[in-house]
């Protein structure tokens, strides 16, 4: 290679170094470059259909608890802890949330989502501090694969300490 390399014109090592080069640029831009601003392209798109999404839905929320369609606070004192922890699971299941874990504790009901959507969890915490006047206690929110999460809740009635 070497030997062939020398036996070559200087104008033939330009040429060839020159086609070298610009190969090497062609490589770069189209391996490297162009997939990088494509994929920053991608999730800038999907930053605003993700948030065109939540607009919606906190529009519609907002325009629904506005019409009264929300639940009006409950005291929650004349619940048991028995009844509580049947509505919670009851509720859990309407929303599409599943339980893996659930028990009570000196008042107190704690509870486990291995896997759930961050938004209807949210959703349905608020809606079991409104319809039962509980309030959380502790709450532990864990990434759990994709766009999942693990949720640990402890709730208590309120005036209950």
């Amino acid at each position: 290679m070497k030997a062939w390399w020398l036996s070559l014109v200087l104008r033939e090592r330009v040429l060839i170094a020159l086609a070298g080069s610009l190969t090497s640029l062609v490589v770069l831009f189209q391996f490297v470059l162009s997939p990088m601003l494509n994929y920053r392209t991608e999730l800038c798109a999907e930053l605003e259909r993700v948030s065109r999404d939540l607009e919606r839905v906190e529009t519609a929320y907002m325009r629904k608890r506005a019409m009264g369609g929300a639940m009006q606070p409950s005291s929650g004192m004349g619940i048991s802890v028995d009844q509580l922890k049947a509505e919670i699971t009851q509720s859990a299941r309407e929303k599409g949330l599943e339980i893996s874990r659930l028990q009570d504790t000196a008042g107190r009901v704690g509870l486990t989502i291995d896997r759930g959507d961050p938004r209807l969890v949210f959703f349905w915490l608020e809606d079991i501090e409104t319809r039962f006047g509980t309030k959380i206690a502790r709450l532990n929110l864990e990434q759990a694969g994709g766009d999942r999460v693990r949720v640990t809740v402890e709730f208590e009635r309120k005036g209950v300490e």
